[in-house]
């Protein structure tokens, strides 16, 4: 992990934030803008105040109250790392129940966006109306649907909602895409909106309100030297894959902190964010739930933090530390640098020409690179997956093993205690037969 002095610099465009309704609806997308065209619509005396989206020829409007509440659910489908589909069924979810708006009465005692019941489990009456925790409850509920990332939108609703109207949430699938879309950046369109009512926000109301909508992400590096990103698994019963991966990794960082550098985590699968949560690590985001057959698509968000971050110069180096797949009795934990990219080994030929790019080289590079990496942190994912499964394999062969030789013990065990038991009797049957003739 040893230094490297040269910074890249890129140029290329960069998008921002669009959607100016309120303040808090700024923060909420604040999150999202990165991937987002900047763009507000001039307030036209005749127009009606809202914000509307084009997708695909048609208009799909929301007031000033639902845009901001969209954005909110949105945004925190972002700041947990989530595809845009789970942003999608949230949306269509709270369309469908409250209308986009957080209600505070419904059924019983249904309350908020999601019309969450505290009786239910879902969080006490304050809870449920807050809308960054409404959202971040419905995801909870969500990613442990067996389909939810193929199956129908409006049966995975209604699976976490177990509403009264199964099929209500159908009609609103559409429109919800179509936000998704937009605000997550799939869709290279705008949010246009008017707003004549709500008054511009000073400076440190904005800030604090940004800081909550980003959350961890939007301190991807607080005062660290180093971004590493830790691929771990979702789930145990894997042996010591992870424990093993993570001793490597502490002693790595101890090894930095007497040098002086800070190290932030980027962590991938649920086991490595509880272990560098309660270890006291620094973890600025933490991606979970990617199943057995994960997509580029679901990384690509985080990676572009970090290359951004990079870029700007907030970073030094981004690591990248996974379990390596060597065969199915071994996995090493490997420490790969990402950026900058470390010398060749071999020396690279020079010539007198070069090619003609188009468009030009730089801009040629940025992309090529951007790939490279992205590819890099999907190859380290599935060769944790890899070692995930063969170290699985391997712990439930001697769990078997062990529970069989446990069996066989307790079996020989039992035989013996009845085998006791009959000798007893047969020897009380015959003493008693003894007694009996004399």
């Amino acid at each position: 992990m040893a230094r490297h002095a040269r910074r890249r610099r890129r140029d290329g465009a960069r998008t921002a934030v669009a959607l100016l309704v309120s303040v808090t609806l700024v923060a909420a997308l604040a999150i999202v803008g990165v991937k987002m065209w900047h763009k507000v619509k001039p307030a036209a005396r005749t127009d009606a105040e809202g914000c509307h989206v084009v997708v695909d020829s048609e208009t799909y409007w929301l007031d000033l109250e639902q845009s901001e509440n969209a954005a909110i659910i949105v945004a925190e489908s972002i700041r947990r790392g989530l595809p845009p589909r789970a942003a999608s069924i949230a949306l269509a979810t709270a369309m469908q129940e409250s209308g986009l708006r957080n209600l505070d009465y419904g059924d019983r005692d249904s309350l908020g966006l999601f019309q969450q019941r505290p009786s239910q489990g879902w969080g006490t009456a304050k809870q449920v109306r807050d809308p960054w925790y409404a959202s971040g409850k419905f995801y909870d509920e969500l990613v442990h649907v067996s389909d939810w990332r193929t199956g129908d939108i409006n049966d995975v609703a209604q699976e976490v909602q177990r509403s009264g109207v199964p099929d209500g949430y159908r009609k609103h699938v559409a429109k919800a895409r179509a936000w998704a879309s937009v605000l997550t950046g799939q869709s290279a369109q705008m949010v246009s909106c008017v707003n004549r009512s709500s008054p511009a926000a000073a400076a440190s109301q904005l800030a604090a309100h940004t800081r909550k909508g980003l959350g961890t992400v939007a301190t991807i590096r607080a005062t660290g030297d180093t971004v590493t990103i830790v691929v771990s698994s979702d789930r145990g019963l894997c042996g010591g894959l992870n424990t093993n991966l993570f001793k490597a990794l502490v002693k790595e960082m101890a090894s930095d902190r007497e040098q002086g550098v800070e190290i932030d985590l980027c962590v991938i699968g649920s086991k490595g964010a509880a272990f560098f949560r309660n270890f006291g690590g620094n973890v600025v985001a933490a991606i979970s739930h990617l199943g057995e057959e994960p997509s580029i698509n679901d990384l690509i968000g985080s990676v572009k933090v970090m290359l951004d971050a990079y870029d700007a110069g907030n970073v030094d180096r981004v690591i990248l530390c996974y379990n390596d797949f060597v065969n199915t009795m071994t996995q090493r934990a490997a420490f790969d640098q990402l950026l900058p990219l470390p010398a060749p080994e071999t020396q690279v030929a020079k010539h007198d020409w070069d090619y003609i790019y188009e468009p030009d080289a730089q801009t040629v590079l940025d992309h090529v690179l951007t790939r490279y990496i992205e590819s890099l942190v999907y190859q380290a994912v599935l060769e944790n997956i890899a070692s995930e499964h063969a170290a699985r394999m391997v712990a439930m062969k001697a769990a078997t093993d062990n529970a069989n030789d446990l069996v066989n013990a307790l079996s020989r065990q039992a035989n013996q205690a009845r085998q006791a038991q009959i000798t007893q009797e047969i020897s009380e049957i015959v003493g008693g037969s003894s007694a009996l003739a004399n």
